[in-house]
C-alpha cells in the first residue's frame, strides 16, 4: 500500500481503485464501458488531488473546513482543460509517491496522455516528462519512458517538442551518455533542422550541454556542420543564437579548438554576398576574439575585420566601428597605431552619419588606451 501522510483518505481510495482490475474502474457513470482515460484518468485525478493538498492529517481530516477541489466535486472525466491542469502535476504527484508506485501507476498513464488526441495535452506531459526521470532511474527509464520521449520529440505540434528540448539535461543525467549518443542524438541533429525557429533556437541553446557530456566528438559530423549553417538562418534570432553557441563551444573546447575547427569556417562565410549573414559573422568574430588568443586575432581575425570596413552597406561599415571599439583592450599598442586607427580615421570620413559617429566613440577609447 502506499502510506503517505497527510494527504487523506480520499487518496488511500483513488489508490484501491487503480489496483482493481480495468472493469472495476470504469463505474456505472459509463454504464459498464471504457470511456476516455481508464488508468490514465484515476492517476490523473489522483495527481490533481495530492497536489491540491487534500487532508492535513493522516486520516483526512482537516483543522478547519474540508474543501475539496471541484474537479472530484464534478467529476471532471475527460474534460480537456482539466487533463491539461492535471497532466502539469504528474512530476510533483511522482516525487510524492516514489518510484516503485510511478513505475506501476504513472507510466502506464504517461504512456496514454503522450497518445491524446489533444495537442495542448501532449504539450502539458512534454512539459514534465523529463521530470518525472529522475524518480524513475536509469533502467526503467530507458525501458518503458524513452520510447515515449523519442516519440514526443517527432510529434506534429512544434510546443510538443519544444517543451521536451527545453528539458534534455535532466535526462542525460540519468541515462548516460552511450545511450545519449545511440538514442537521442539522432534526435536532435533532426530537430536542428526543424521548421519552426524556436524548435531550432531550442537545440542551439541546448547544444553546449551537449558538447559539454559529450566532447569534442559533439562537432564531428552533421550537428557540427549545423552549428556553422545556423550562422546563416534565415531567422536573425537563430544566427544571433549561432554566434553565442560557437562562443560557448569554443570556451567549453578551448582556444586550440576554436582555431582549428570553428575560425576558418567563419571566416569564411565573412564573404557571403548576403549582408546580414556578413553582420551576423562580424558578431561571431567579435565573441571568438576573447577565446582564440592574441596571435590568432591579429593574425587572422583582425585583418578581415578591418577589411569590412570598406563594405558597400553601412551596417557592415558601423559595425566594424564597433567591434573595433571591443578588440582595443585584446591587442597591444602597435596594433592600434598601425591597423585599428587608421581604419577608423577612414570611417570617421564616411558618408553615413552612424559610420561616423561610432567611428569617433572607438577612436576616443583608442586614444584612452594608448594614453593609459
Amino acid at each position: 500500500g502506499c502510506h503517505m501522510c497527510g494527504i487523506g483518505r480520499h487518496v488511500e481510495r483513488c489508490f484501491a481503485r487503480l489496483r482493481q482490475p480495468a472493469a472495476a474502474r470504469i463505474g456505472p457513470e459509463h454504464h459498464g464501458k471504457a470511456k476516455g482515460l481508464c488508468l490514465g484518468g484515476h492517476v490523473l485525478e489522483l495527481a490533481h488531488h495530492v497536489e491540491g493538498g487534500i487532508g492535513s492529517g493522516i486520516d483526512g481530516e482537516t483543522d478547519g473546513a474540508a474543501s475539496e477541489p471541484q474537479c472530484f466535486r464534478n467529476r471532471p472525466g475527460d474534460g480537456l482543460a482539466w487533463r491539461i491542469a492535471a497532466t502539469g502535476k504528474l512530476a510533483d504527484f511522482c516525487r510524492t509517491i516514489g518510484t516503485e508506485q510511478t513505475a506501476s501507476l504513472v507510466v502506464p498513464c504517461i504512456k496514454e496522455l503522450s497518445a491524446d488526441a489533444s495537442q495542448h495535452v501532449r504539450s502539458a506531459l512534454a512539459g514534465v516528462v523529463m521530470q518525472v526521470v529522475p524518480v524513475l532511474g536509469k533502467q526503467t527509464t530507458i525501458d518503458e519512458l524513452l520510447p515515449v520521449i523519442l516519440s514526443l520529440l517527432k510529434d506534429d505540434f512544434p510546443d510538443v517538442r519544444l517543451n521536451v528540448i527545453s528539458k534534455f539535461d535532466q535526462v542525460n543525467e540519468v541515462i548516460g551518455i552511450d545511450l545519449l549518443k545511440k538514442s537521442l542524438l539522432p534526435a536532435i541533429v533532426e530537430l536542428s533542422e526543424d521548421r519552426h525557429w524556436r524548435v531550432r533556437l531550442a537545440i542551439i541553446e541546448y547544444a553546449p550541454l551537449l558538447a559539454a557530456q559529450l566532447g569534442t566528438e559533439f562537432f564531428e559530423g552533421k550537428l557540427g556542420e549545423l552549428c556553422m549553417s545556423w550562422l546563416g538562418d534565415s531567422v536573425s534570432a537563430i544566427r544571433q543564437a549561432a554566434a553565442s553557441n560557437l562562443q560557448k563551444l569554443s570556451e567549453e573546447f578551448g582556444a586550440e579548438w576554436a582555431n582549428e575547427n570553428v575560425v576558418p569556417d567563419v571566416l569564411e562565410m565573412i564573404k557571403s554576398s548576403h549582408y546580414l549573414y556578413r553582420m551576423n559573422t562580424l558578431e561571431a568574430l567579435g565573441k571568438l576574439a576573447p577565446i582564440v588568443g592574441t596571435d590568432t586575432l591579429c593574425s587572422k581575425l583582425l585583418p578581415e575585420i578591418l577589411a569590412c570596413a570598406k563594405d558597400k552597406v553601412p551596417n557592415i561599415r558601423f559595425g566594424v566601428a564597433k567591434l573595433t571599439q571591443t578588440l582595443v583592450p585584446l591587442v597591444d599598442s602597435s596594433v592600434i597605431e598601425h591597423s585599428i586607427k587608421p581604419c577608423l580615421l577612414e570611417l570617421q570620413d564616411d558618408a553615413d552619419v552612424d559610420v561616423r559617429y561610432f567611428a569617433q566613440e572607438a577612436l576616443n577609447t583608442c586614444q584612452e588606451s594608448v594614453a593609459g
